[in-house]
This record gives structure tokens, C-alpha cells and sequence, in this order.
């Protein structure tokens, strides 16, 4: 292993332990990490990481999302405001490419940081409400420097996931002090995740936890299934009902507008009718802001009147990229998950357990942005491309051989 790769090492596994506590740093760290990527360029004849010479899928899709950005760029009626707006565009291109092309012998500390990291901030979660009862829902963890708790719920589960298959990976390959310590630190992700209290983000979890036993014990998957789903309709029910009325409300004027779930409701309304208007270009990121309060739902309170986003990953993509944006957005799911189905059926082997928890890793993602905008944080948007070229490099070369 070359000193540039290990530089570059010391900088993504900065990037990893501080990606569910600080953006600023993350920042930082991620930056460091571009610059002695693009230095091992020129090094690159001296070695080369075998067996990720290929282009995934993945990448066709984030070059056709950053021509559709620029497109918006040109197209919005405010360019300065929209071209401020362009600059998240690098997190697509940085951490997926460099994540997927990081040296075999530096997964293990990347792993440990990225887990680390979480744990730290799941434990200080868990901390902060610690003193107040669990089923008090005004007082959610929300990790450090003000994060979001439905931001936070969207790290944690991700990197639970991944940390599953970490623990699953270290133990089929021999190394069970390694493997336990990885178990120990997703059982603090967990706690953290939790104590969020986010009811969106625990039906998520439950529908992709339901997919997982339902494939593992198919041939029970009917005795399992009915209980589960029943579980799920009484536990969740008021989060369903919220869907149930989103389709069948007419919108009235009548009544009060305030709370969680219908001002979700009088949002996607609003998104629907924006989307109307322009169904293929969007508006834009600048111009929705500048026209969202022009088609507001009459009586509308709290998110459904300030509009900062969709609360819903799908519409508020749709809204603000048209559908031609959202076809693309969809290929950010799609891919991985078909790249690491496709790894997983053609050799089972001691990655498959990583490739499969990140696979349900994106999958839960999707899942999440039915009910919140979790591409709208930088800090989720970054826990998802890690995990998604996690899936990409394991998939294609998942053997622990060099670690």
C-alpha cells in the first residue's frame, strides 16, 4: 500500500467519524480526502487497485443529475440563487467515487470510524433525553449541533444497517473480537436511532426488517407475514390513516390545519399542484421558494405554510426537477440495489452479509423519504452515497482476502 493511500486513508476514516456528528468537519475531511485522490491519479501507473476499473450504473445516473442541475441553473428565474443552491451537487460525485475506489486494507479503520462516529453520537443522543420518559415524545434525540431528530433518525438507521453486516462479515471471516466490538458499537447506533422517537422512521425500519425475514424464512412466510402486517397496521395506524388521506381528501377549508400529519398532507397537496404546472421541468430549487406560497392550500399552518421542503423525497424531487429529475432520482435507489442483488445471487460468499445490509440500507432510505426530505441534509445525503458505494465495492469485489 502506497503512502498516498494511506494519507488518503487518515482523511475518509476523518470523513467517516464525524459524519453523524459535524458537517463542517465532514466537510473538511472529505475535501482533504478529493485532493490526495486526485493526487494518486498521477500515481496511478505505479499501482492500481485491482478490480474496480469498471463504470457502475450509479455514475451514469449521477452525470445525468448534475447536467439536469445545470439545465436549472440556466433555466430558473433567479440563476445566482439557483446556482448557490448547485454547489451540493459535489457530494454526489465525491464520496461515491472515492469510497468505492479506497484501498482493501483501510475498509477495516473506514468501517471503525464510520461506526465509531455513529455510536458516539447515538450514545450522546440517548444521553441528552435520557431523563425523560420514553413515550414523551416532546423530547427527541437529535445528536449533536441541533440536528434534526428525523435527519438523525436517517443516519443512524443507515449505518444500524451497515453495522449489522459489518458484525456479520467480521464473524463468517474468523475475527470475532473484531466482529463483537462492530455489534457492540451497532447496538449504541440503535439506541441513538431509537430515542429519536420518529414514528415515520420506525415504520421503515419495520417494513424493511419485514422484507428481510420474510426472504430469510420464505418458506414461513405466510404464518410470518399476516402477524406482522397486522402488527404494523395497529401500531402505525394513525402514520397510515395520514396516507389514506392524503389520497382521498378533497381539501376543504373546514377545520383546523395544525398537526404532524395533516399539515404533511395539505404540503403534498400543495406539491401536486406544483407539479401540475410544471410536470417535466420543475421549478427548481430558487423559483420554488420564490412560488411556493403562490400555490399554498388555503388554512395552511406550521411546514404546510413555511414549504421549506416537501417532506417526502419523491415529490419534493418532482416539484423542484420534474419528472425527468425524478426518473433519474429513482436510478439512485435502483442502482446499487440492482448492482448488489445481481453480486449476491452470482456468488454468496463472506461480503454477502455486507452486501445485502446495504442493500437494505438503500432500500430503507426510500422507505424514510415517504414521509420526510432527507436529500435535502447534506449529512444524510452523505451517510446514503457511502453506503451505496459500500454496496457498489462489495459487490464487486465482496471477499475479505486482503483485510
Amino acid at each position: 500500500m502506497r503512502k498516498i493511500d494511506i494519507v488518503q486513508g487518515i482523511f475518509i476514516c476523518g470523513f467517516a467519524l464525524f459524519s453523524s456528528i459535524s458537517i463542517s468537519i465532514t466537510q473538511l475531511f472529505l475535501a482533504l480526502s478529493l485532493l490526495t485522490w486526485a493526487v494518486s491519479l498521477f500515481l496511478r501507473d505505479k499501482y492500481v487497485v485491482p478490480g474496480y476499473d469498471g463504470w457502475p450504473s450509479l455514475y451514469n445516473f449521477l452525470i445525468l443529475w448534475v447536467v439536469w442541475r445545470i439545465f436549472h441553473v440556466f433555466a430558473s428565474d433567479h440563476f445566482t440563487s439557483e446556482l448557490i443552491q448547485f454547489r451540493e451537487v459535489w457530494l454526489l460525485l465525491i464520496v461515491p467515487l472515492i469510497v468505492r475506489r479506497l484501498h482493501s486494507k483501510l475498509f477495516t479503520p473506514f468501517f471503525f470510524s464510520l461506526l465509531g462516529g455513529a455510536a458516539i453520537a447515538g450514545l450522546g443522543a440517548y444521553y441528552s433525553v435520557r431523563e425523560f420518559p420514553f413515550l414523551d415524545f416532546g423530547h427527541r434525540a437529535n445528536a449533536f449541533g441541533g440536528m434534526h431528530h428525523l435527519t438523525f433518525a436517517g443516519i443512524e438507521a443507515m449505518l444500524g444497517f451497515l453495522g449489522i453486516g459489518v458484525f456479520l462479515w467480521f464473524l463468517r471471516s474468523g475475527k470475532k473480537a473484531v466482529a463483537f466490538i462492530s455489534l457492540a458499537l451497532s447496538i449504541a447506533i440503535w439506541l441513538g436511532f431509537v430515542y429519536t422517537k420518529s414514528r415515520g422512521a420506525y415504520i421503515a425500519v419495520a417494513c424493511v426488517t419485514g422484507i428481510l425475514l420474510v426472504y430469510r424464512f420464505r418458506s414461513y412466510s405466510v404464518l410470518l407475514g399476516i402477524p406482522a402486517l397486522l402488527g404494523i397496521l395497529v401500531l402505525f395506524r394513525e402514520k397510515i390513516f395520514t396516507y389514506m388521506a392524503f389520497f382521498t381528501s378533497s381539501m376543504t377549508a373546514e377545520g383546523s390545519r395544525a398537526g404532524s400529519f395533516t399539515e404533511r398532507i395539505d404540503l403534498w397537496h400543495t406539491g401536486l399542484k406544483m407539479l401540475a404546472v410544471k410536470p417535466f421541468i420543475g421549478f427548481g430549487d430558487a423559483d420554488y421558494i420564490a412560488y411556493f406560497h403562490k400555490y399554498t392550500v388555503e388554512n395552511a399552518v406550521g411546514v404546510a405554510s413555511s414549504g421549506s421542503h416537501m417532506h417526502n423525497d419523491f415529490i419534493n424531487t418532482s416539484v423542484l426537477y420534474g419528472l425527468v429529475g425524478l426518473v433519474i432520482f429513482l436510478g439512485f435507489y435502483v442502482s446499487p440495489i440492482k448492482t448488489a442483488l445481481q453480486a449476491y445471487y452470482r456468488e454468496k460468499n463472506s461480503g454477502s452479509a455486507i452486501v445485502v445490509m446495504t442493500c437494505l440500507g438503500v432500500l430503507l432510505f426510500a422507505f424514510m423519504g415517504l414521509s420526510q426530505c432527507h436529500f435535502t441534509s447534506e449529512m444524510t445525503q452523505m451517510t446514503f452515497w457511502t453506503v451505496a458505494a459500500v454496496a457498489i465495492r462489495f459487490s464487486e469485489q465482496p471477499t475479505v482476502s486482503e483485510i
